[in-house]
């Protein structure tokens, strides 16, 4: 009986789907302004690094060793303030 009690008060969380992994309404789509971030590294650089974690989905994304730069035409326009 108290196992069933136990089970009765588990609720499940609305703001967690249940495999955000494969739900389509969670799937984010880059490049999008209200997500991505860039920064200028150095004086010189012709693209500014992507900030977005895990940017890889981004048909803009150039990675060069450890920095991800975005080749995006208005990627400047994403620099964080």
């Amino acid at each position: 009986m108290r196992d069933q009690e136990a089970k009765s008060d588990a609720a499940p969380k609305p703001d967690s789907p249940p495999d955000i992994e494969k739900s389509a309404q969670w799937r984010r789509v880059l490049p999008d302004p209200n997500i991505c971030r860039t920064s200028i590294i150095g004086a010189f650089k012709p693209f500014p690094a992507c900030l977005v974690e895990n940017p890889a989905p981004c048909p803009y994304a150039f990675a060069t060793g450890e920095v991800c730069h975005c080749t995006h035409p208005g990627g400047r326009a994403f620099i964080k303030r």
